[in-house]
């Protein structure tokens, strides 16, 4: 699991979250089904007192990428509130899969 707190801020702005993901089922034994998701990574958003208030989206080995692959997300929802973004990867017993996380952003435009 990764958090990261950020202040959204209020009025007529849209501020959105960049996420470039990588999401890889390496050939050596990992996850390599096309039909069930068994390994997933919750992108969610909570509040000032941890109450999650949206999961913006939940990736799986079924979305498996050979790069990165950048997401964006509406947050103009949680304008002038502070939040926490959460990153939660969970897998089966038997195979794995590989969630990468890198440059993460909240724009404001």
């Amino acid at each position: 699991m990764i958090t990261r707190k950020a202040q959204v801020a209020g009025g007529a702005v849209i501020a959105a979250l960049a996420l470039a993901a990588f999401y890889s089922s390496p050939a050596n034994g990992a996850e390599t089904t096309t039909a069930t998701a068994y390994d997933k990574l919750k992108v969610q958003i909570l509040n000032s007192s941890g109450k999650v208030l949206s999961t913006l989206h939940t990736y799986s080995n079924l979305n498996a990428n050979t790069g990165y692959a950048r997401h964006s997300f509406s947050l103009s929802a949680c304008a002038g509130q502070q939040i926490t973004l959460k990153f939660i990867g969970t897998e089966d017993y038997e195979y794995q899969t590989s969630f990468v996380i890198d440059d993460t952003a909240i724009n404001v435009s």
